[in-house]
């Protein structure tokens, strides 16, 4: 078995998860899971073995594989991983240099607002969504910090997961944008307890929303 058939079992995994082919939640068998995603066992099981590394899975030997459960405090535990990643990044105002597309995301994010002030459309949404996504990603990525980058990438995974629960809605793109700008113009201007309060309103409407406990934007 070589190591490009496990990563291939790997990424057919996340593509039939995310892809909402098998579910939170469910139990398969090792042959159900076979089947399901189209892949040989061996390098299945080893790919499992990484996917329960990143709490995506848990193995349940002499039965099967259980997809993650998106409870309560799977939700916590993420959301805690984000405040402090993120935060941080807020905080750190040497990697800015480092971010020359921070400009260009203001603007696409203003123009989203003035669009979504007017009507919010599927290629509105899905606009705003890729949008939602470069900040979070970008905070990090611009630290240019190996560790971090891994340890983001693998929460926002579980960030996925979580947004399949608790979707990208209409009628949360104009304040979710708004947040983000109150963001990014701090971050310009080089506000940065400014950013990181707005940062935690922002990522406190989407837990209370994932949560169960107010309509909101992951």
């Amino acid at each position: 078995m070589t190591q490009v058939m496990r990563q291939a079992a790997y990424d057919v995994f996340k593509e039939a998860l995310f892809g909402e082919r098998i579910y939170p939640g469910q139990f398969l068998s090792l042959r159900e899971l076979c089947d399901t995603l189209d892949v040989s066992i061996s390098p299945l099981r080893d790919a499992l073995r990484q996917l329960e590394a990143e709490s995506l899975v848990e193995l349940l030997p002499q039965r099967g594989v259980r997809i993650a459960r998106v409870n309560d405090q799977f939700i916590k535990d993420a959301f805690q991983v984000r405040r402090f990643l993120e935060l941080g990044a807020c905080r750190d105002l040497n990697y800015l240099k480092d971010w020359p597309a921070l400009k260009d995301l203001r603007d696409r994010t203003q123009s989203i607002i003035a669009q979504a002030e007017k009507n919010v459309d599927s290629a509105l949404l899905k606009q705003a969504y890729e949008v939602d996504w470069e900040l979070h990603n970008g905070l990090i990525a611009a630290m240019n910090n190996e560790v971090l980058t891994d340890i983001h990438r693998r929460n926002a995974d579980k960030v996925r997961l979580i947004r399949l629960n608790a979707r990208y809605t209409p009628s949360r793109v104009l304040p979710a944008m708004q947040e983000h700008l109150i963001v990014i113009d701090a971050l310009l201007e080089q506000r940065t307890e400014d950013a990181a309060r707005a940062l935690v309103a922002h990522l406190d409407v989407s837990e209370n929303r994932a949560l169960g406990t107010e309509r909101g934007l992951v």
